[in-house]
């Protein structure tokens, strides 16, 4: 009996071990105190059998000794069955709880997991939607940057190229004036040409009357005067005989 009731103490421990480390709900709490119960009757009898033992009862106690230790006996081979079912029961509830605890912990796990998870995203969002400006802003900038630049060499170019205009339009006007003075100077060369020309003809068409008209007339002329001359000193000279 002593060795049953210390075989039963070292299961309750064992049990209470195992509900210990693994349970922590009030059925097996429950379970725990029934067994208790249980074993602290079984201890109770088998001190009460000791106790008659040692006082060399009579053999009528000893018969009602020997009756009530084969019903301990019973009583503790019913405890023993119902211990190893209630152990078994145990180990499943067990099982359970622990497969329960488990999940209700993994479950919290999971859903500290997807919390931290959705702050993460949100986070990740809230980065996203700040680089997202600070590109959109970059890029804007770029974009400005860019079209500044564009402008500063299309501004370049338009001043070059009124520059150019303006440049082409004086050497436009410079040209005119040379064409305009060219054909000035033309006209006055050809002018010049044509006065040249018509003096160059005036002078053939003086020499050949000179030589024509105008020295046989003078020729002639001449030749008339010293007849006239000649008959003037004759005529003097007839003169001064006729008043000599």
């Amino acid at each position: 009996v002593e060795e049953r009731l210390v075989c039963l103490q070292s299961a309750r421990e064992r049990l209470d071990a195992e509900v210990a480390t693994k349970a922590s709900s009030a059925r097996l709490d429950d379970e725990r105190a029934r067994l208790g119960s249980v074993a602290d009757a079984v201890q109770k009898q088998g001190l009460e059998l000791s106790a008659a033992i040692e006082t060399k009862a009579s053999v009528k106690q000893h018969a009602d000794l020997g009756d009530s230790l084969a019903g301990l006996e019973r009583k503790l081979a019913q405890f023993e069955k119902d211990m190893a079912v209630r152990s078994s029961d145990a180990g499943a509830a067990l099982a359970k709880k622990v497969d329960a605890a488990l999940f209700r912990e993994q479950a919290d796990h999971l859903r500290e997991r997807g919390e931290q998870l959705d702050a993460l995203e949100r986070r990740h969002a809230e980065q996203h939607g700040h680089i997202h400006e600070v590109l959109a802003t970059k890029a804007t900038k770029a974009e400005a940057d860019e079209h500044k630049q564009q402008h500063g060499s299309l501004s370049s170019v338009c001043a070059y190229r009124a520059d150019v205009v303006q440049a082409v339009a004086h050497l436009q006007e410079q040209l005119d004036a040379c064409r305009s003075q060219s054909v000035r100077y033309h006209e006055q060369a050809m002018a010049e040409v044509e006065l040249k020309v018509a003096a160059d003809g005036f002078e053939k068409r003086w020499e050949q009357v000179i030589v024509k008209e105008i020295r046989p007339n003078i020729r002639s002329q001449r030749e008339q005067l010293n007849a006239a001359l000649e008959k003037k000193d004759q005529l003097i000279q007839l003169a001064e005989r006729m008043q000599s």
